[in-house]
């Protein structure tokens, strides 16, 4: 754990990437290995070996570092020790290493950019507490929202340039869990009249889902 220790104890935030470049490099041969199996999977090839991934939630101490001097800081040193404790304590295990901007904290962000509304319980979910339309017929009523004037959006931005920065491509960089248009769809619409609308009025429940889908689509880009 000597590297982990690195990133915590370095002078300042380039030492600490630095340090994690080096405990990366140990483990550049078996990163590789990973990321051919899963590129295979996604090409719908048979990988030369079984894909097995699983990550530490808990067991893992996230030491403090004296470098951090605002949020961005603290998740770039929390990740970075993060990833190399998972590469030395799974070593059975395929794992390929990846940081994501912060911002959005459940899934319920593209629904609520149309209007519903919902009370986050964390990790057990989301409960909806008004939908943004009762039925398919108010589809058309729907506007799609101006994300270029959403501050989660715009947080999003400035945490992926300070990621792309601080790691000059050390490791990969995720887009955050926006979900599919089908969830996002019937966290737009009261989800019984959703359903039926499926049978009933197709057309409308398909411009509703490419409606979300192209948001999700903005926020990415």
């Amino acid at each position: 754990m000597r590297k982990v220790s690195a990133i915590a104890q370095a002078k300042d935030q380039k030492s600490a990437v630095s340090a994690f470049r080096e405990g990366l490099a140990k483990y550049e041969g078996r990163i590789a290995c990973s990321k051919a199996k899963m590129q295979d999977i996604y090409d719908g090839a048979t990988p030369s070996a079984p894909y097995v991934e699983y990550g530490l939630t808990d067991g893992k101490e996230i030491l403090k570092s004296d470098w951090v001097r605002n949020e961005y800081q603290a998740v770039l040193s929390r990740d970075m020790q993060d990833i190399l404790l998972n590469l030395e304590l799974l070593k059975g295990f395929d794992y390929v290493p990846y940081i994501g901007p912060k911002g959005i904290k459940n899934s319920g962000y593209i629904a609520k950019l149309f209007g519903s509304l919902f009370t986050d319980h964390g990790g057990s979910g989301i409960v909806m507490d008004r939908y943004a339309i009762q039925s398919a017929e108010e589809v058309d009523d729907l506007v799609m929202p101006n994300i270029k004037k959403d501050p989660t959006v715009q947080q999003l931005c400035e945490h992926v340039k300070f990621l792309t920065d601080a790691l000059e491509g050390a490791v990969d960089l995720v887009y955050p869990q926006l979900q599919g248009p089908a969830t996002n769809s019937f966290r737009v619409i009261d989800q019984e009249e959703g359903l039926m609308a499926t049978l009933t009025d197709p057309e409308s429940m398909r411009k509703l889902g490419m409606m979300v889908t192209r948001t999700a689509i903005s926020v990415l880009k």
